[in-house]
C-alpha cells in the first residue's frame, strides 16, 4: 500500500510539472514583485494571480489551493522555477570562441576591411547595404554569391521549391507573389542548374565518418522510355549516399561499380544489408574479400521489413525517388515546358 501512493505521489507530481511546462511554453511568465517573490496567472481565471515565494534554504510556498489545502508543490512553484533555470542560462550564456556576431565584411575589390556605409543602393532587387573602401575609395555591394543578381535568400527559395515539386513557372509566380521579384523560368531553370551542379561537386568531395552497416538496392526507373536500373548504397547512421548508379541490368558486375564507388569515400563496415539478388553475392566476395581467416564484413540479405536490420531505409529513398518520378513526367506534360 505504501508503495502504490509513491507511485501515486510521483505521477502526480510529474503531472504538475508537464502543466508547469505548458504555463510556461503559453506566455505566462512569473512577474517579479519583490525579492524573491513573484506573480503568476491562474490559468482557471483569468482575473486572477497566485504569489509564489522562496524562502532561506529553498523553501517554496504559494497562496493557490493546491498548496494551501493539499501541502504539495503546485505547477505555480515549478513554473516559477522552470522560468528561473531559462532565464539563468539566458544571462549567463557565453558566445563559443571564434563565433562574432556579425561577419566581417571585405571591400570587393583589394580585400582589406577598412571600410564605411555609404548609404544604401535601390534596384530591382530592393535596398542594399552599400560600402566605401577607404584604401582603394572603390564603392561596393555585399554580395553572398558572386556574379548573380538574385538575393541569397531567392535562391535557396528557388532550390528549395523546386525540390518540393514546383515547376519553374510556377516557381516564378511564387517568387513575384511572395518576394515581389520578377525573375524569367529560364533565369531560374540556370540557377537550378548551377547550383545542383556545385552541390554535387562538395559532395562526392566528402569522406563522411560512416558507420558499421551499409545498406544497399535497386529500383527500376524509366530513362527516355527505357527501363534502366537505378542503385543506391547508403550509410545506416549517417544517411549519407555512399554511392549511386544507373544500369541496363542487374548482373554482378553492376553491383560491383557501386560498392568499388561507395569504398573510395568509405572504410569497409562491419555489415552489409541487401535483398536477396544473387547478383550481390559475387560482387560481394570480390569487394569485402570474405576469403581466409578471418571474414570482418559479413553479408546479411534478404530481411524481413521489420527486421533492425531490413533495408527500409533505402526504400524509403527509393519511394521519394519514384515521387520525384511522377513530377518530371508531369512537367514534361506541361504546355510551356520546364
Amino acid at each position: 500500500m505504501q508503495e502504490e501512493k509513491q507511485f501515486k505521489d510521483i505521477g502526480s507530481q510529474n503531472a504538475r510539472k508537464v502543466r508547469a511546462y505548458a504555463i510556461i511554453s503559453k506566455g505566462d511568465q512569473p512577474v517579479k514583485i519583490k525579492q524573491d517573490r513573484w506573480l503568476i496567472p491562474s490559468q482557471s481565471n483569468l482575473n486572477q494571480k497566485y504569489e509564489v515565494r522562496r524562502f532561506y534554504k529553498n523553501i517554496w510556498s504559494c497562496n493557490c489551493p493546491d498548496f494551501q489545502k493539499r501541502n504539495l508543490t503546485c505547477k505555480h512553484i515549478f513554473a516559477t522555477k522552470f522560468w528561473l533555470k531559462i532565464k539563468d542560462r539566458v544571462e549567463n550564456y557565453a558566445e563559443p570562441e571564434g563565433i562574432t556576431q556579425e561577419p566581417i565584411i571585405r571591400c570587393a575589390y583589394c580585400g582589406s576591411e577598412n571600410i564605411k556605409k555609404k548609404g544604401f543602393r535601390k534596384n530591382t532587387e530592393g535596398k542594399k547595404q552599400k560600402y566605401q573602401c577607404r584604401n582603394c575609395k572603390k564603392f561596393f555591394v555585399e554580395k553572398a554569391f558572386k556574379k548573380i543578381k538574385a538575393d541569397p535568400q531567392i535562391v535557396t527559395s528557388i532550390m528549395s521549391l523546386f525540390f518540393s515539386g514546383l515547376s519553374t513557372r510556377k516557381i516564378q509566380n511564387h517568387l513575384y507573389q511572395v518576394y515581389g521579384v520578377s525573375l524569367t523560368h529560364v533565369t531560374i531553370y540556370n540557377y537550378i542548374r548551377k547550383f545542383t551542379s556545385l552541390i554535387n561537386n562538395y559532395v562526392d568531395r566528402l569522406h563522411p565518418q560512416t558507420s558499421d552497416m551499409w545498406h544497399t538496392d535497386e529500383m527500376v526507373i524509366k530513362v527516355k522510355g527505357n527501363k534502366q536500373w537505378l542503385w543506391d548504397c547508403m550509410d545506416r547512421d549517417t544517411r549519407f549516399l555512399l554511392s549511386q548508379t544507373i544500369t541496363q541490368a542487374r548482373y554482378t558486375k553492376d553491383a560491383n561499380e557501386l560498392w568499388k564507388e561507395a569504398l573510395e569515400k568509405a572504410k569497409k563496415p562491419m555489415f552489409v544489408v541487401t535483398d536477396s539478388l544473387n547478383s550481390y553475392n559475387r560482387a560481394f566476395r570480390k569487394n569485402f574479400n570474405t576469403r581466409g581467416r578471418y571474414q570482418y564484413t559479413k553479408h546479411i540479405q534478404g530481411n524481413r521489413l521489420y527486421d533492425k536490420t531490413s533495408n527500409i531505409m533505402v526504400e524509403r529513398l527509393h519511394n521519394t525517388i519514384r515521387e520525384k518520378e511522377k513530377l518530371v513526367s508531369s512537367r514534361a506534360q506541361e504546355p510551356h515546358g520546364f
